[in-house]
């Protein structure tokens, strides 16, 4: 929750460590909502199609670690900004999701059987009843008050963007995905976007978490990269 330790935490907030709690206060209170872009640096290069494909391209083209040598069944995505959208209000929301490598172009996300966690797993449920895969973006690298509004718990139907727009002070700049209908932040880093099945899942993990013991092998929800920015 406070990155390595507090003091780095507070670095990101722009305030000390004693005024972290408030600013978070003041942010749920007082969201600003994001301000829509055309361009923006994270669409500089944008990978789609055949590209996607292979040894070497897509997501193999990434540095993914692997965080726990000789028990994570794969280089894992961990510091990950996931967002979805809540298909009946338009809400989107941000969650941080392990991500195991599963091919160039696939992902295994870990959302699909944490209903009590995962802003994304009701989401997942809307899309599965309307027979649609879930449009999805896995942002990597973002302004901090977009990365710490991730793994926060805020009441479901928050516009999280909104809040990080308050952690920030002003509104977060954020272009629409190339090639799903999601929102994302200007600055990101790298941005993969991609659908969410919702007829299969599969075997996702071991997976060594940040407590210090492994997560066992479970199903979780299958990625199909789209794209790649």
């Amino acid at each position: 929750a406070l990155a390595a330790n507090a003091d780095i935490y507070a670095v990101g907030m722009g305030v000390p460590v004693d005024g972290i709690q408030a600013k978070w206060a003041h942010a749920i209170a007082n969201p600003i909502s994001p301000r829509m872009v055309n361009e923006a640096p994270c669409h500089e290069i944008v990978i789609e199609g055949e590209d996607l494909l292979g040894e070497g391209n897509g997501l193999d083209a990434l540095p993914i670690p692997i965080s726990t040598p000789g028990f994570d069944a794969a280089p894992t995505l961990t510091s990950t900004n996931t967002i979805t959208r809540d298909p009946d209000t338009g809400v989107q929301n941000l969650g941080t999701y392990r991500g195991g490598l599963k091919a160039a172009d696939r992902i295994g996300v870990r959302m699909s059987t944490r209903s009590g966690g995962a802003g994304g797993y009701p989401h997942w449920l809307q899309y599965q009843a309307r027979g649609e895969k879930m449009p999805c973006a896995i942002v990597l690298g973002c302004p901090p008050p977009v990365a710490y509004t991730g793994p926060q718990k805020l009441p479901a139907g928050t516009d999280e963007l909104a809040v990080a727009g308050g952690l920030a002070g002003a509104p977060i700049r954020v272009p629409r995905c190339r090639s799903v209908d999601l929102l994302v932040p200007a600055e990101s880093e790298l941005v993969i976007e991609g659908l969410v099945d919702i007829e299969y899942l599969e075997p996702e993990a071991p997976f060594g978490e940040s407590h210090g013991h492994i997560a066992l092998e479970d199903f979780n929800a299958i990625f199909e990269v789209t794209a790649i920015t």
